[in-house]
């Protein structure tokens, strides 16, 4: 882009980047062909600071419940509850302008939603790229801390896009 508006004699005052990138490999269907990725949404950050407060015991006497063992439920429970997958917003607009470009059978799927949408998710979910584009909450990390009151910070990547949340 950059040698093409230099050849046309453009100079830009700034620019605004939402791009991504261009890539051949990314999009089940499509591959090799070149596919511009734009940003039309944006992911935010959270962390969470979980932390554990139970009288330990002795070595020889162990609690029956560790304040590891009630931190490892509280991860195991935030692994649990991602966004669920959806073809809405801007994740319904990147389907509905690639989907003619694809061949027959994954043109077909996407045009019948309804009907396909189970086996397209386990196709795209099967990628960390895909599932990320259908998925609007992921765990990136959990750094794990322990000290005398064991606790961790787990980084997630939260959807703007998305607003619904099941905590529980």
């Amino acid at each position: 882009v950059a040698a093409l508006l230099k050849s046309r004699r453009i100079k830009a005052d700034w620019v605004l980047d939402e791009g991504g990138e261009i890539t051949r490999k990314e999009i089940p269907g499509l591959q090799g062909k070149p596919v511009a990725l734009i940003g039309t949404s944006e992911k935010g950050y959270l962390s969470v600071n979980l932390k554990v407060n139970i009288e330990g015991g002795h070595s020889s006497m162990p609690k029956p419940e560790t304040a590891v063992d009630v931190l490892i439920t509280a991860i195991q429970k935030l692994r649990a509850k991602p966004f669920p997958a959806s073809f809405g917003g801007s994740t319904g607009d990147f389907f509905r302008y690639l989907g003619p470009e694809m061949p027959f059978t994954s043109k077909m799927a996407i045009a019948n939603q309804w009907l396909f949408k189970p086996l397209l998710f386990s196709i795209y979910e099967k990628s960390a790229g895909g599932n990320a584009l259908l998925s609007g909450l992921s765990r990136s990390e959990i750094e794990i801390v322990l000290k005398r009151m064991p606790c961790c910070k787990c980084a997630i990547a939260l959807s703007l896009a998305k607003t619904a949340f099941a905590a529980g």
